[in-house]
């Protein structure tokens, strides 16, 4: 093969309305203003990435991930594609750089380029097994916001039709007594054979996510598993939890870099991790999940108010490790518009199917 050249770089701020507020307990987004990155190269390939910052969760917002985007695209300027990936990986590219979510963009961007190149698809170079990744379907849950009570019914109409075996609801903002009573009517509108799962978005403490726990099984509501209940550099706290606590902790926002990862281990903070590019970034990711994985934890995928794009690598990151049990892949749900012209979301089904193609296997239709 030729040396690739990167002939050409955009970057676009693009702010789409969501369906329904997505409201955590340390904040809320009414629309996702993201940032998308576009790099052409020498071989008449295009490789595309997505920047979702979300302030309370990521430290930046659009503006600053924009304007760093822009930087380091610069820095990429006529370097061939490895000679990006290098830049990209040196020991002190990444530090020089506050926000993590201009990173994954310009880095998810390059390996769909890389894949394109090579003629494979996304997953076949997140293939830990040699699998040739067989597994290309996957199921989501979607996200109950916090939101009041009576919001709830409006909400599962806008869903109910993707036929959603499980639901993440979002609690901590207020009380437990709020939070429960919101599940409660989920649990009247959806049925009892939906299952549930929390997150706190650490707005929890030991105390509260035990009561909660206590609350909904006095209700017959045993959840799935409970994420980040308590502030991300708890670890004491979520380690008293993981030895208390009658269903699993999951861990998200405590574990950002595999060194957190280890820490988790030792410390016993948690069943299990959510990962997520716009936390970590894709070769971070990576690690994080080998090592979580030969500790013996159960590995969940999820992200931040991300479109199609983000999400479709997040899946290629699912079916090609083939070490991940649960999928958060639901945001594109929530977007008033696409992107691309054909995706995993477009069908409202929570079975999600890998698109067949190389790299993401994502054409980019914004523009047109």
């Amino acid at each position: 093969m030729k040396k690739i050249y990167i002939t050409k770089t955009l970057a676009q701020k693009i702010n789409v309305p969501l369906k329904a507020s997505f409201a955590i307990s340390k904040g809320a987004l009414n629309s996702a203003e993201n940032i998308y990155v576009r790099i052409f190269d020498s071989h008449g390939n295009q490789g595309i990435g997505e920047a979702a910052p979300f302030p309370v969760l990521t430290y930046d917002d659009q503006n600053e991930s924009y304007d760093q985007i822009q930087h380091i695209l610069s820095r990429l300027s006529e370097k061939s594609l490895r000679e990006a990936f290098m830049l990209l990986y040196s020991s002190d590219f990444r530090k020089s750089y506050s926000s993590i979510t201009a990173f994954v963009a310009v880095e998810t961007a390059l390996l769909d380029l890389r894949a394109r190149n090579y003629e494979i698809s996304m997953s076949s170079l997140f293939d830990f097994k040699g699998t040739n990744c067989a597994n290309t379907n996957l199921v989501t849950d979607i996200t109950l916001p916090i939101m009041d009570e009576s919001e709830v019914k409006p909400f599962w109409n806008l869903f109910s039709e993707h036929k959603f075996p499980y639901v993440k609801v979002k609690v901590g903002h207020e009380s437990v007594s709020a939070d429960v009573h919101r599940i409660l009517e989920l649990r009247n509108i959806a049925g009892k054979g939906v299952k549930i799962s929390l997150d706190g978005n650490q707005g929890c403490t030991v105390e509260s996510a035990l009561k909660m726990l206590t609350d909904l099984a006095q209700n017959d509501i045993q959840p799935l598993f409970f994420e980040q209940p308590l502030a991300q550099d708890d670890w004491q706290g979520m380690a008293e939890l993981t030895q208390k606590c009658p269903i699993p902790v999951c861990a998200d926002e405590t574990v950002k870099t595999a060194q957190d990862a280890i820490k988790l281990i030792k410390l016993n903070a948690a069943h299990m991790v959510n990962l997520k590019i716009m936390k970590s970034g894709v070769a971070e990711t990576l690690q994080i999940a080998q090592i979580i994985h030969a500790s013996g934890r159960q590995l969940m995928i999820g992200g931040m108010v991300e479109s199609e794009v983000a999400m479709t690598l997040s899946m290629h990151l699912y079916c090609g490790t083939g070490i991940i049990k649960w999928c958060d892949l639901d945001t594109p749900f929530f977007f008033t518009e696409s992107l691309t012209k054909q995706n995993p979301w477009n069908k409202k089904s929570a079975a999600l199917t890998l698109p067949e193609g190389n790299g993401l296997a994502l054409d980019w239709s914004y523009d047109e």
